[in-house]
């Protein structure tokens, strides 16, 4: 029912066209990966799925926003495994998820600069930002 908050029973992760078509079929709902919540609730989260990576991550707290930030940062990434946060967070705790039914929600993939750029032309938008960030300054 739209305007219902609901818990979330399970999670599937990028489904096969199958499962998919099926889930649909029985009114599951597609994740629009918009996420609001409190900053604690998602490090909660965070910390029960990947417990040592968020103590990798914890553990240069001190150096952010400091000179040393980009080294830290520089010798952890290398340290710590390849993760998607949909499969190895969200997927693993439905439990700790809620949903809100939305209609009239289109679908766009902005994993990339060059389909944000695209979306916000299509927009008529132009943002000083964006024209710094398209010519690399």
């Amino acid at each position: 029912m739209p305007g219902c908050v609901s818990p979330v029973k399970r999670f599937w992760e990028k489904p096969d066209q199958g499962l998919a078509t099926s889930l649909m079929e029985q009114s599951c709902l597609w994740n629009s990966f918009i996420m609001v919540g409190h900053i604690g609730a998602f490090m909660a989260t965070f910390r029960r799925a990947l417990p040592a990576m968020f103590e990798a991550f914890n553990s240069i707290q001190p150096s952010v926003l400091t000179a040393s930030e980009g080294m830290e940062l520089n010798r952890l990434y290398p340290r710590i495994p390849a993760t998607c946060f949909s499969r190895d967070v969200l997927s693993v705790q439905p439990g700790a998820l809620a949903v809100l039914r939305a209609a009239g929600l289109g679908w766009s993939d902005l994993g990339e600069p060059g389909r944000v750029f695209s979306v916000l032309e299509r927009k008529g938008v132009a943002p000083d930002w964006g024209l710094q960030a398209a010519v690399g300054l």
